[in-house]
């Protein structure tokens, strides 16, 4: 079946999708089983966009309210987002070591230039740090050396 619509074959058969080009009712979208309905109409801000049946919230201005909250959030609890991140880093390398270590040797092989300039950087602010640690290794490793000819 075709139809002039872009995606409305495929829309057809999946009850939780609905194409943003076709009118309907939250009420029917409800008999339907949809999560999300479109009247054509703009909300209270002026964005024509597909509803949440639940709420009857415009899906844009949801989005808009999450991206602020999201935005505040982590400015206020740095901390908090920081330990999250980390545990999320912890638990993808632990359910796929490989498939972990190939993303970040991917990541270090397009990205080497913006490395390098991080490693200058860090350097400069650090260099009486890296001195001392290099002077103490020296003075630890003086008969690892091997003799000059």
């Amino acid at each position: 079946m075709t139809d002039d619509k872009p995606g409305a074959a495929r829309d057809e058969g999946d009850p939780q999708r609905s194409n943003s080009r076709n009118i309907i009712s939250p009420n029917e979208a409800k008999v339907l089983g949809r999560k999300r309905y479109f009247t054509g109409k703009p909300c209270k801000h002026g964005h024509i966009a597909e509803r949440s049946v639940r709420s009857g919230r415009c899906l844009k201005c949801f989005r808009e309210y999450q991206q602020e909250y999201q935005r505040e959030h982590r400015a206020a609890n740095p901390e908090k987002v920081r330990e999250r991140e980390r545990e999320a880093a912890r638990k993808r390398r632990a359910t796929d070591p490989k498939g972990y270590s190939n993303q970040q040797a991917a990541w270090r092989a397009e990205n080497k230039e913006k490395i390098a300039a991080y490693q200058r950087q860090w350097y400069l602010k650090n260099k009486d740090k890296v001195r001392s640690q290099q002077a103490a290794w020296r003075a630890a490793n003086k008969n690892r050396r091997s003799p000059t000819v």
